[in-house]
């Protein structure tokens, strides 16, 4: 399933979103390849991921921090993978983060 560490990475990142903010769903193996450039884009932008560790290091609170880019990054992975949201505050600025994003998401997938 995974390709190398930082598709783990990755993966278990995007687990840990999932688990904080209560999206309920599964993950379709067939389409790690969409998920883990949206989760390496995250990290590349934030710095969350530790270069030699490949896990989480002391920015615990970035969900706090960076939730406006958060919730649209959620949204945009529930609209695309069924995951259903309990708390629907956090689906918020889709439209903004598909304008300010545009770029990267069309032309990179």
């Amino acid at each position: 399933m995974f390709k190398n560490s930082m598709d783990y990475s990755c993966y278990w990142l995007l687990m840990q979103l999932v688990e904080k903010y209560g999206i309920i769903g599964s993950l379709i193996k067939s389409e790690i390849n969409f998920i883990t450039p949206v989760i390496q884009f995250i990290c590349s932008n934030f710095d969350f991921i530790d270069p030699n560790t490949h896990f989480i290091t002391s920015k615990i609170d970035f969900a706090e921090l960076r939730s406006d880019f958060i919730s649209s990054v959620i949204y945009l992975i529930c609209s695309n993978y069924d995951f259903i949201s309990s708390d629907i505050h956090f689906i918020t600025s889709m439209i903004q983060f598909i304008e300010l994003r545009s770029v990267f998401y069309f032309n990179y997938f």
